[in-house]
């Protein structure tokens, strides 16, 4: 699945569109569940309706991270991420792409 930044001017904060979410109620609560477990993340909100999700997340990371852990959660991944994100984006967990294009 692909993840492109929406919006990232606020620090912090960042929206992204997740393809394949529109209309995928248990995708969305998935996502929301996986993410809330992580370190680093301190709110998500998933959108079945717009194909959006909403982190908020600390300092020590950025949008590309968040990006990123957000294909290894719709991949089927997040256990080994909770340590990982915890300590910012040069943990992204092996075999993920920080660096995807926008």
């Amino acid at each position: 699945m692909f993840v492109a930044s929406t919006h990232t001017a606020v620090p912090g904060r960042g929206r992204f569109r997740i393809d394949g979410l529109r209309g995928r109620e248990d995708m969305a609560r998935d996502l929301e569940a996986k993410l809330l477990g992580v370190g680093g993340v301190d709110f998500v909100k998933a959108s079945d309706v717009t194909g959006t999700v909403l982190v908020r997340f600390n300092s020590r990371n950025d949008h590309r991270s968040i990006a990123a852990l957000l294909e290894y959660a719709l991949n089927g991944g997040c256990e080994s991420s909770r340590r990982a994100l915890a300590v910012g984006r040069e943990s992204v967990p092996a075999g993920r792409p920080a660096d995807r294009p926008e």
